[in-house]
């Protein structure tokens, strides 16, 4: 229903923030981070935009957690493998995400911000999505991937 109200209107913010609201709760990682941001490109100021930026911060940090000063946990959700050729196929995407959201929690922060890290996790995202895009197919690579590729 989401998807079909994007297509045929790609700029309606709340169809973009109702989709990532459903892709994260369906646990799909990457597929709500990308809908959330492409949410902040079209409305980017507001309090809808606010809690945007804390579900992208809160979507980079999930399933990351410091255990003790020498060990990161990295908890991933099963997915069926049966088709590896399925549309939407965003698991070397959501691997990266959490391989970046672990390098951040181990690494000293230095003089870098909050915000900085957050910068450096989102290029990360991009670059991944442009490395990745070539064998992507649906919805998602097609019509969303394209705005963050190249960050």
């Amino acid at each position: 229903m989401y998807q079909r109200a994007i297509i045929l209107n790609q700029r309606h913010p709340g169809s973009h923030i109702a989709l990532a609201q459903a892709m994260w709760a369906q646990q799909r990682k990457s597929l709500a981070l990308l809908v959330t941001l492409r949410f902040l490109f079209l409305e980017p100021k507001g309090a809808r935009a606010g809690l945007a930026l804390q579900l992208c911060q809160h979507i980079m940090r999930s399933g990351v957690e410091r255990q003790s000063a020498r060990e990161i946990n990295i908890t991933r959700e099963p997915r069926d493998t049966s088709n590896n050729m399925a549309e939407d196929d965003f698991r070397v995407v959501d691997l990266a995400l959490s391989l970046a959201a672990a390098w951040d929690l181990g690494q000293d922060k230095g003089d870098k911000s909050e915000a900085e890290r957050f910068l450096d996790q989102l290029r990360t995202f991009g670059n991944v999505l442009e490395e990745q895009r070539p064998r992507g197919q649906g919805f998602f690579w097609e019509r969303l991937a394209p705005y963050l590729t190249g960050c």
